[in-house]
């Protein structure tokens, strides 16, 4: 078995590209292709064309195929023709493309999906059929322009990770409160002006953000959570709420207090290790070494995401260390060497 890493190499084809049998790793970023026109070994189970210029995602028959990556492309519509169905594929992403619509036929194409990324793509709207994706773990669609979300939410009853943040949404169905499987939601800088009354996820969630919207009350299970981050602020709370809000925030930080935070670090270390840390104004593909962390996250109602970070967090125990293209940017490090 192989990598085969042909990024930054100028090409615009692939018909004079020799793969051996045994590849099952092909990196072909930042290139100028297409299509993909060879036919690729059967045993590949990983393909990243970051930074290219397809316009729709390549028909690539391969029944080994879990993870592929199109993220920085000029994709516009997601129809996989001819009735290709990518049985096996486990990761999907497709951030920073020009995509506004899914297909009805979208789960039926990617039923094995476990995570998905449409960040920073043109939605209005997902598909009631989308929820028909059971197997999904972690979806990421912010920065987006969705005004709303399937009724058919709670379908979904796999999702761990949840991230809507930075779109245009003023009520969250009451299928959301069916999620029982929750660990981090981000429903932040969108229009909400309330919360559903009730959560199924109380007991898994440790990580909340739903700061800048337009919140007045908070209902009951959000004061019932042990979260590890807590991200409120930007909103329009009554005094009772802040109240309300200073008191939790004391209890949690309390409670962080009091765990063994340097028995835990060689774990985040580990977590920390297995993902790309992205830091600067410049390309944010841009990769700096992993570095120690040296406290548990703050819960502080003033802590803001630094502006320069274009892809999603990782929060140390919600399980988004699976994702390598993730970036790190929460608690405290140490400079860098």
């Amino acid at each position: 078995m192989g990598t085969i890493d042909l990024s930054k190499s100028s090409i615009y084809s692939l018909q004079n590209v020799y793969l051996p049998p045994e590849t099952d790793v092909l990196i072909l970023d930042d290139n100028q292709l297409e299509s993909i026109d060879l036919e690729l070994p059967q045993c590949i189970e990983k393909i990243s064309l970051e930074n290219n210029n397809f316009i729709a995602i390549p028909q690539i028959a391969n029944l080994c195929l879990t993870t592929l990556s199109l993220g920085w492309n000029c994709i516009e519509e997601l129809n996989v023709k001819n009735g290709c169905i990518f049985h096996n594929l486990h990761d999907l992403n497709l951030q920073q493309n020009n995509i506004t619509e899914l297909p009805h036929a979208f789960a039926q194409s990617f039923p094995s999906l476990q995570i998905l990324s449409l960040r920073s793509n043109k939605l209005c709207q997902l598909p009631e059929s989308f929820c028909d994706l059971t197997s999904l773990e972690d979806l990421d669609v912010s920065y987006n322009l969705l005004v709303d979300l399937p009724n058919s939410l709670s379908n979904l009853s796999s999702l761990e990770s949840f991230n809507v943040c930075a779109n245009k949404i003023v009520t969250l169905p009451e299928s959301f409160s069916s999620l029982n499987n929750l660990e981090m939601m981000n429903i932040s800088q969108n229009s909400l002006e309330t919360l559903p009354l009730e959560c199924s996820s109380t007991s898994t969630l440790t990580a909340l953000y739903i700061h800048n919207n337009f919140l007045v009350d908070l209902p009951d299970w959000i004061f019932q959570l042990n979260l590890d981050v807590f991200e409120y602020n930007g909103n329009n709370f009554k005094e009772d709420t802040n109240e309300l809000l200073e008191s939790f925030r004391i209890s949690q930080q309390e409670m962080s207090s009091s765990n063994d935070w340097n028995q835990c670090a060689d774990d985040w270390d580990a977590e920390i290790a297995e993902n790309r840390i992205y830091s600067g104004e410049d390309d944010p593909r841009s990769v700096l070494p992993p570095r120690q962390l040296r406290s548990p996250i703050s819960m502080s109602p003033f802590y803001q995401l630094p502006a320069v970070l274009h892809r999603a967090s990782i929060i140390p125990r919600v399980k988004l260390m699976r994702r390598p293209d993730l970036a790190v940017c929460v608690g405290q490090f140490d400079n860098a060497d």
